[in-house]
């Protein structure tokens, strides 16, 4: 009898930490009330200045080439993407060029409105993801 109790009172143990321990990692700075959002236009400000930045770029074949990569970083309280953060989440069959190209436009985005909970600016992961070829719908021509 009495190793059942201490084995039920291990147990309940086990499941406070495990839910201490899961609500300390979502509030971390990943989940937030209000997710960052692009200063330039939004979501769609965000695809516009990423894809012009790859069209200025030149690449060999870039309408050939098909495919998609994952970019993840963090967003600081500020607003600003912290570059050293910047990694690659997961790519496709990419060619290095095309990615490396993909990461220096992330690099080159402007700066986010920044995530927030409970009203205070927090740092927040953001994920990125670019394709190829570049969906013309998001550059900017000069007519």
């Amino acid at each position: 009898i009495c190793s059942m109790k201490n084995f039920q009172l291990v147990k309940i143990l086990f499941f406070l930490l495990l839910m201490v321990s899961l609500n300390t990692q979502t509030t971390n700075a990943t989940t937030v009330e209000e997710r960052p959002a692009y200063i330039n236009g939004g979501d769609d400000g965000l695809l516009r200045d990423l894809y012009c930045y790859l069209s200025t770029v030149s690449l060999s074949q870039s309408d050939s080439i098909k495919g998609k990569c994952i970019f993840t970083f963090a967003i600081s309280k500020n607003g600003i993407i912290d570059v050293e953060t910047i990694k690659l989440a997961r790519k496709t069959t990419l060619p290095d060029e095309y990615v490396n190209a993909a990461k220096e436009a992330v690099k080159h985005l402007g700066k986010f409105k920044p995530g927030k909970m409970n009203g205070i600016p927090k740092k927040v992961w953001y994920n990125l993801p670019i394709i190829y070829p570049i969906p013309l719908d998001k550059i900017i021509t000069s007519e």
